[in-house]
Order: C-alpha cells, then sequence, then structure tokens
C-alpha cells in the first residue's frame, strides 16, 4: 500500500513524522535529495521522529508508505535561492 507522489522540477515534499510512527521513503523515477545528499534509485528509507524536505531538480517520482503527521507538495521552497547565494560566494573567492 502506501501513495505515490510526483514532483516536478524544483519542488519538494515536505514530511513531518511523529516519534511513535514510521514513514518509508522509495525513490522510484529520476533524482532527488534530503538535505542536499542524493537518494538513491530503488532504495528504501526509514524516517521516525523528524521532519524534512525531499527536493528534486529535476522532477521525480516517490512512493511514501505510513502514515506521516504532515505531507504535502511545496513549489515555493528555497532551494534555488541557496543555489544562487552559493553562486554568487563560489565568484567572490
Amino acid at each position: 500500500m502506501g501513495k505515490t507522489y510526483k514532483l516536478q522540477k524544483d519542488q519538494e515534499l515536505r514530511i513531518e513524522v511523529d516519534w511513535n510512527t514510521g514513514v518509508t521513503v522509495k525513490l522510484t523515477q529520476g533524482r532527488a535529495e534530503i538535505f542536499g545528499t542524493e537518494l538513491a534509485l530503488g532504495q528504501t528509507i526509514n524516517i521516525t521522529g523528524q521532519k524534512l524536505a525531499i527536493f528534486t531538480w529535476t522532477g521525480c517520482e516517490l512512493h511514501i508508505t505510513g502514515t506521516p503527521q504532515s505531507i504535502y507538495e511545496a513549489a515555493e521552497t528555497p532551494m534555488v535561492t541557496y543555489l544562487n547565494t552559493q553562486e554568487i560566494l563560489q565568484q567572490r573567492r
């Protein structure tokens, strides 16, 4: 069982999971990252007691199993701003 989320380019899936429950996340298509760490295609990740965002630069498909406290897709994300800031800092070095 579970639910599949299809994220478009530059979107993220925000998830909150209680300590008493668990959720599994599986990247089934595309590329995505959690706070800069890339997810491996087909690998299942267990999440408990966390608030996190799964971001994609190119679009992806994620399969979520379990009952998170909160889960939603967000098109407004700070990731592009972070990248632009990093680029400006790199140019000034």
